[in-house]
C-alpha cells in the first residue's frame, strides 16, 4: 500500500493498493497489478475502499487534488481502445472520462506492447498529461521511452499535444514535458523531474534545479525550505534541508507506506 500524495480536508490520507504476488501468482499487466484505493480517515480511525473491478495496470502517478486515474486497454488486433477513468476520491466513485485510440505496428504480443508503459499524471481534477510510449518501446538508455505528451482536458473532451518544454496544471504554471507531480501548495510551485541517474526538484518558473537525489528514492513532499524523500518500496524516510542542502531527520520503520500533513508537521505510518 503506498501514499497516493491526496489529502482531504486535513482529516483523510488516500492510498492505493496493489495485488499481492505471494497471494496470486498470475499477476500481469493485463491482469493488472492494483487492487483499489483506500482512504483512511486518522481523526476517527476509520476507512473506505474503493476496488478495482477488473484490476488495473494503468494508474496515475502523481494524482491530482481529489482524483486518481487508472484505464484499461481493449484490442481490436493491432488497435488498442485505452479508457481513462477518474476516481473521485471525496465521494469514492468513478466514471470513464476519455478514450484514446492508438495502434502499436511494432506489437510482438498484447502483453509485450508498449503502451502498458503509458503514463498518466493527473493534473487537476481536469487536466490529465497523458505520456504516450515510444513504439517500439526502446530498450534503457536508447532513446527516449516517451514519444510525446498529451494534455487532456476532460470537461471539454479534448487533447492536444505538448510542445518540448510546456505542459500545464490547473493554474496554468509551465514546467518541462518531462516532470511528474508539482507540489503547487508551496509558496513557489515546485516540480519533479525523474531521469535514470537522478530524480530532480525544481523551481517551475525559473527552471532552476533545487535539489537532487538519486532514482532509488522518491520525492513525497516538497516546500520551499524541505524535502521529504522516501526510499522505493521502503520505510526509510530523510527529511532534507533545501538551503542548506543537508540532512535534518532520518526515520526507519517496517512499513513502507506513510502520509505527512505539513500543518500538523505530523507523519502516519501504515503498517
Amino acid at each position: 500500500m503506498l501514499y497516493s500524495d491526496i489529502t482531504i480536508d486535513d482529516q483523510y490520507a488516500v492510498f492505493t493498493v496493489g495485488r499481492r504476488s505471494e497471494d496470486d501468482p498470475d499477476i500481469s499487466f493485463e491482469s493488472g497489478f492494483q487492487a483499489g484505493v483506500l482512504k483512511y480517515d486518522f481523526v476517527h480511525q476509520t476507512s473506505q475502499y474503493f476496488a478495482y473491478e477488473p484490476y488495473v495496470y494503468l494508474e496515475s502517478q502523481p494524482n491530482s487534488e481529489n482524483s486518481i486515474y487508472y484505464a484499461y486497454i481493449q484490442w481490436t488486433g493491432l488497435l488498442a481502445e485505452i479508457t481513462i477513468h477518474q476516481l473521485d476520491c471525496r465521494s469514492m466513485s468513478t466514471r470513464k472520462v476519455y478514450t484514446l485510440s492508438i495502434e502499436d505496428s511494432a506489437e510482438v504480443s498484447r502483453e509485450a506492447s508498449g503502451l502498458w508503459r503509458l503514463e498518466l499524471i493527473g493534473l487537476s481534477d481536469r487536466l490529465l498529461k497523458v505520456g504516450i510510449p515510444t513504439l517500439p518501446y526502446p530498450a534503457r538508455g536508447d532513446k527516449s521511452r516517451i514519444s510525446h505528451y498529451l494534455l487532456v482536458d476532460l470537461e471539454a473532451q479534448t487533447h492536444a499535444i505538448l510542445a518540448d518544454k510546456t505542459a500545464a496544471e490547473a493554474d496554468d504554471v509551465s514546467m518541462p514535458a518531462g516532470s511528474g507531480r508539482i507540489f503547487s501548495n508551496a509558496g513557489t510551485p515546485l516540480g519533479v523531474i525523474c531521469g535514470d541517474c537522478s530524480v530532480d526538484l525544481h523551481n517551475v518558473q525559473t527552471g532552476e534545479k533545487l535539489f537532487s537525489t538519486s532514482p532509488e528514492r522518491m520525492i513525497r513532499f516538497a516546500n520551499d525550505e524541505a524535502v521529504l524523500t522516501q526510499y522505493f518500496a521502503e520505510g526509510h524516510v530523510l527529511l532534507h534541508d533545501i538551503r542548506q542542502q543537508r540532512i535534518l531527520a532520518e526515520y526507519t520503520s517496517l512499513s513502507n507506506s506513510f502520509h505527512y500533513l505539513e500543518k500538523q508537521d505530523l507523519m502516519i505510518l501504515i503498517p
